[in-house]
């Protein structure tokens, strides 16, 4: 299920803290990001030795790598603009390229040295790239300067594809998992003691609304099983598991229940509907006759919103910009670079 940034109306992230979900906004969290990612990365230039100096003496040496190469590269390319004038007579500019051009010609009319400009050409590319690609690998510094914005947005890119959401997903399927091994492997309600048939029904209305579940001692109860409020509204419950035993008299000792625990309504519980006589006397005497399978099946058939109350407790909704949650990982960083 996703969850939406109230302020820029963007769907959030999650990321795992401690067997717990954060929900965070990418644009809320823009600055307590930046601070994760730049102490990544100046635990990354400890573990390798990494000096600021050396990593601009390294710039500076492949910067010259790539002069060098393009230099290579062009050398014989340029060698007939040099040479041309010691080798003709030249009296104006148009006699120094009419020399360049036929200098060129008798280049590119000899084998060989048509070879050996290739070899050169190769050889100088082959330095540039070289160069270009550990210029990209160097590792950057990390500076004093203010963070741009254009700084925010890569900082924000590298932690969403870093291994922390990767991790909060797989941390959700697990959890799902076991809730799913949860709605399986729950006892029927056919073979629960008539006390387990009331703590199951205890946790089962409060799915309905109902609030301050109270269970009541058997001996003093007049048959009320427990007390609960809906809407303000006090009512007494029965749980009965066989209905065999509803007769007039147990019916009318519930009645005296309400009565004596001062409720405004009765509720007989039973897993299925009740026989019909004792129905009939129940509603005469103002006493509601609940199915709790029907009412089960109508609960449990809304899966996905059983599935987020579930998730909700393993959820943190209060820290979308991730203030808490940088701190948490600065400490967990800071610990494993030790």
């Amino acid at each position: 299920m996703s969850h939406m940034c109230e302020i820029h109306n963007k769907e959030q992230n999650q990321v795992l803290q401690e067997q717990k979900i954060v929900l965070y906004c990418p644009e809320c969290a823009q600055e307590n990001i930046l601070e994760i990612i730049q102490l990544e990365d100046q635990i990354k230039l400890n573990k390798l030795e990494l000096s600021t100096q050396k990593i601009e003496n390294s710039r500076e040496k492949f910067l010259r790598q790539i002069i060098l190469g393009m230099i290579i590269a062009l050398y014989i390319q340029v060698l007939p603009w040099i040479f041309s004038p010691f080798y003709n007579e030249i009296d104006s500019v148009g006699s120094y390229f009419l020399a360049v051009g036929a200098s060129y010609q008798w280049m590119w009319t000899h084998g060989w040295v048509m070879m050996l400009s290739i070899i050169f050409v190769c050889l100088g590319l082959y330095n540039v790239k070289d160069a270009f690609s550990k210029l990209k690998n160097l590792p950057k510094t990390i500076g004093t300067e203010e963070p741009t914005k254009k700084d925010r947005s890569l900082a924000v890119k590298r932690f969403q594809a870093s291994f922390r959401l990767n991790q909060a997903n797989e941390f959700i399927q697990k959890i799902h998992k076991k809730y799913a091994e949860q709605k399986t492997t729950v006892t029927p309600v056919e073979v629960m003691t008539e006390y387990e048939m009331t703590l199951y029904y205890a946790k089962l209305i409060q799915h309905l609304g109902y609030r301050d579940v109270e269970l009541t001692r058997p001996l003093e109860s007049f048959g009320v099983s427990m007390i609960a409020k809906k809407d303000g509204i006090k009512a007494s419950m029965m749980v009965i598991k066989d209905d065999s035993r509803l007769n007039h008299e147990v019916i009318s000792r519930f009645g005296t229940g309400r009565a004596y625990f001062d409720c405004e309504e009765a509720i007989i519980l039973a897993p299925k509907s009740i026989n019909h006589d004792a129905e009939q006397f129940a509603n005469e005497l103002r006493i509601k006759c609940c199915n709790m399978k029907e009412l089960e099946e109508n609960l449990t058939s809304s899966k996905v919103d059983a599935w987020t109350q579930y998730l909700d407790e393993f959820t943190i909704k209060t820290d979308t910009d991730l203030k808490r949650y940088s701190m948490y990982e600065k400490e967990r960083l800071i610990h494993f670079s030790e």
